[in-house]
């Protein structure tokens, strides 16, 4: 069965922005791991490399990084966007005022556009997406939805499970009215609040130091419930749309370490080579992690007119969700 567009609305660009220093799984291991072979920890992770951004850098400023980007990649002028959604999992460089003011400043569009901050953990890109989708739907100008993660000034050496996987990276997407027939097919979104406490990121009080993220729930418990949850999103979002798992020509999949990767593709019968793998290069950079996987997913070359990209994913909360993007023919 043909799928409708639910959205009639189409990817105009996407660009990343990425940290300079990279971190190798042999640094991590020197630092924290002195106990486990370089070979262990790879196996165990599926990560090689990470980046992490100096300590002195702004959110704000990645985040401008990859909107210049999209906006050249979309071949519009910044002044073209009417609306920016910033996404992140930490809270941003400050907790008021939001972080996209900072970020409309510094790209001159004082006046221009409007923008908020948005934060659904590790789902924070596709539920930025859903939203701008339904913005641009209803009459909006061109929307941009930029995630920005730098997890690393959330770690240290003595939390050794977030340390050995966590990295930094940005990435954006700007959307905008569809002319022929690209759009989000369909969509579909849930959230668990009873597994709140599986990931966290306390905020800081006066005179202490700067939190950690924990991870409170066991490897395999995490596991076990990032597997139901983007099950159960693929499956709905397929039903919705009228489409099987082999019209699918991309999935776009969180990738929190390379294990949990292979268990999902696995768990929900994808092929290995209808995937973009990240995680062994950037590590686990939470809600970037599939806006990452979209930008490399419509490089040239890559995703053609009318393919179906599926986009699904799992974060802290718990929340989870999965949508469907055509590709313009």
């Amino acid at each position: 069965m043909r799928a409708l567009s639910l959205l009639p609305v189409k990817i105009l660009g996407t660009g990343i922005a990425l940290p300079s220093n990279i971190v190798t799984t042999a640094a991590i291991k020197t630092r924290a791991f002195q106990d486990r072979a370089v070979d262990d920890l790879f196996s165990r992770t599926g990560i090689r490399t990470r980046r992490w951004a100096d300590q002195d850098a702004d959110h704000a400023a990645f985040a401008r990084d990859a909107l210049r980007a999209a906006a050249r990649d979309a071949e519009i002028p910044l002044t073209a966007i009417g609306r920016i959604i910033f996404v992140n999992s930490t809270g941003g460089d400050a907790l008021v005022p939001a972080t996209v003011n900072c970020v409309i400043e510094g790209l001159g569009l004082d006046g221009v556009c409007d923008g908020f901050d948005l934060n659904n953990a590790c789902m924070g890109f596709l539920s930025g997406l859903d939203v701008a989708s339904r913005c641009v739907a209803t009459g909006s100008r061109p929307v941009a939805v930029v995630a920005v993660e730098l997890l690393s000034r959330h770690i240290d050496e003595t939390n050794r499970r977030s340390f050995a996987v966590l990295g930094d990276a940005a990435a954006a997407a700007i959307v905008g009215p569809a002319r022929g027939d690209a759009g989000i097919v369909s969509s579909w979104f849930g959230n668990r609040g009873s597994y709140r406490t599986s990931v966290t990121l306390a905020h800081t009080k006066a005179g202490e130091a700067r939190e950690t993220i924990q991870f409170a729930h066991s490897n395999r418990a995490i596991t076990e419930e990032a597997l139901g949850a983007i099950s159960t999103s693929v499956e709905e979002v397929l039903r919705r749309a009228g489409l099987t798992r082999d019209e699918i020509a991309w999935y776009v999949i969180h990738q929190p370490n390379g294990s949990m990767f292979r268990k999902v593709l696995r768990a929900v019968k994808i092929p290995p080579e209808k995937t973009t793998p990240l995680v062994e290069e950037l590590g686990s950079v939470g809600a970037a992690s599939t806006a990452v996987g979209l930008h490399r997913v419509l490089r040239p070359g890559r995703a053609r007119a009318g393919d179906h990209v599926l986009l699904a994913g799992v974060g802290s909360g718990m929340a989870y969700g999965a949508l469907i993007y055509r590709v313009e023919r």
